[in-house]
């Protein structure tokens, strides 16, 4: 039986594997990485971005496992290093020296194509959609324990609070997104 293939940034996947099982948030692999491309001069921004998104894209085949529990913006993660069961195929960072030039010229563009906005916009809309579930799940279960712990209530009232607050504000912007992607999908003036 052959293995499967995963091709992965290089860069990205030596700091994972240095990095171990030891948790990591996307921020700080965000750091690493940066320090391992020896580039000085990157947009902080767009390369968490960029991390985030293999991170997701990472998790969906089991490599990388999201801490229980965490959702939103310092989520904490854990490298499962699969190369007993998959054929790492390793690729170049659209960000290393000489790659530079062709990240900068997609990301830095005047014009993006309304693709890739959509494209964008999709994906967007699926990473607030799987943390709006995380923190509705996450208000429910408060809610369980209060009834069936009621001696905790008091306890577990802010956490619930905090988590309904969540995900208000996620709904809130899932619908932002959808209003923007229905409004490319209606008739053009």
């Amino acid at each position: 039986m052959t293995k499967k293939s995963l091709k992965v940034d290089r860069y990205l996947y030596e700091v994972l594997r240095q990095k171990g099982p030891e948790e990591f948030t996307t921020t700080e692999l965000r750091d690493r990485y940066i320090k391992s491309l020896l580039v000085s001069d990157l947009n902080a921004s767009f390369v968490r971005k960029y991390i985030y998104k293999q991170i997701l894209r990472l998790e969906k085949i089991g490599v990388v496992q999201r801490k229980p529990g965490s959702t939103g913006k310092g989520s904490k993660f854990v490298f499962h290093d699969p190369s007993g069961r998959l054929h790492i195929r390793s690729v170049e960072s659209p960000f290393a020296p000489g790659e530079q030039s062709k990240a900068e010229a997609i990301h830095h563009s005047p014009v993006t194509p309304v693709s890739t906005l959509l494209d964008e916009l999709k994906e967007q809309i699926k990473l607030y959609q799987v943390e709006l579930m995380a923190s509705v799940g996450e208000a429910e279960e408060y809610m369980r324990l209060c009834r069936r712990y009621p001696p905790l209530k008091e306890r577990l009232e802010r956490q619930h609070r905090e988590a309904r607050d969540r995900s208000s504000k996620l709904l809130g912007q899932v619908r932002a997104v959808e209003a923007v992607l229905k409004g490319f999908s209606g008739p053009q003036a």
